[in-house]
């Protein structure tokens, strides 16, 4: 992270920039101790929630971002305005400016400024809503979270996954149950990423391609750590982007056993 512009006590920029090192490697034991007991959290997607509400929100996207460009930091008192531009690992960036209250040598409180609220902000381009759609994916399968990843899909999606049958039918894909006993199989957050994502999209149709990367630990404490091909299609449903099909796949080997290269890295 770099900084043009600095006009905030050293400590306190010192304290802002660990933060935002934390949020961008995910590294919650160096987050927790940055917060206060009585940490707040505010913006046009989150009304003053309190510090379990905000882990349990937002927290779940650290790590999604490449880097956090701090641009200027301006102390107020104990508060400071820092603004900033991020850029996303699958591709993307934006400009927010963030408002942080200090207590002490901790976080008090978070205020978020991006545009309108969204009740009035304008509709996205259709890239940046299925990119948005994906990120709710991503969050939904970290936290083993069955019926918001079902809620996702058409009436009529189809899915073509890793394991058998050749072709997931809507019925299967919007059933939680056996999502949920997937999840169930693996011990605390399945971290996954789309690498590489490609979106094209307009209109009511819209398809994306991307690397997938799952990095879990199972029941039975062996650690996975794979890469997976996958491609989605999207189209309006209801006047909302949905995933109308999924279809993941890794490469197999051609020297006649046929055996699944789970090992390769992008």
């Amino acid at each position: 992270m770099s900084s043009c512009l600095s006009y905030a006590d050293p400590r306190i920029e010192d304290l802002v920039r660990r933060v935002f090192h934390a949020y961008q490697t995910a590294d919650r034991a160096e987050i927790e101790p940055l917060l206060a007991a009585d940490f707040t959290f505010t913006s046009p997607y989150d009304d003053h929630i309190d510090r379990a509400a905000y882990f349990d929100r937002c927290w779940p996207n650290a790590g999604t971002f490449e880097r956090f460009d701090l641009e200027r930091i301006t102390a107020d008192g104990d508060a400071c305005f820092v603004t900033y531009t991020g850029k996303r690992r699958g591709g993307g960036s934006f400009h927010n400016t963030e408002r942080f209250e200090i207590a002490g040598d901790r976080i008090r409180a978070v205020e978020v400024f991006f545009g309108l609220p969204p009740s009035s902000r304008p509709e996205r381009p259709p890239a940046e809503e299925i990119r948005h759609l994906l990120g709710l994916r991503e969050r939904a399968i970290r936290h083993r979270d069955a019926a918001t990843v079902v809620a996702l899909y058409t009436r009529d999606a189809v899915g073509f996954g890793l394991a058998p049958p050749l072709q997931i039918d809507a019925v299967q894909l919007h059933a939680a149950g056996p999502l949920d006993a997937w999840f169930a199989s693996w011990r605390g957050p399945i971290d996954t990423e789309l690498r590489i994502l490609q979106i094209r999209a307009g209109g009511e149709l819209g398809f994306a391609t991307a690397l997938q990367h799952l990095a879990a630990t199972a029941i039975d404490g062996r650690r996975i750590d794979m890469w997976t091909r996958s491609t989605f299609c999207f189209c309006k449903e209801d006047g909302a982007w949905k995933i109308a099909s999924v279809h993941d796949s890794v490469p197999f080997a051609m020297d006649g056993s046929y055996r699944a290269q789970v090992s390769l890295t992008p």
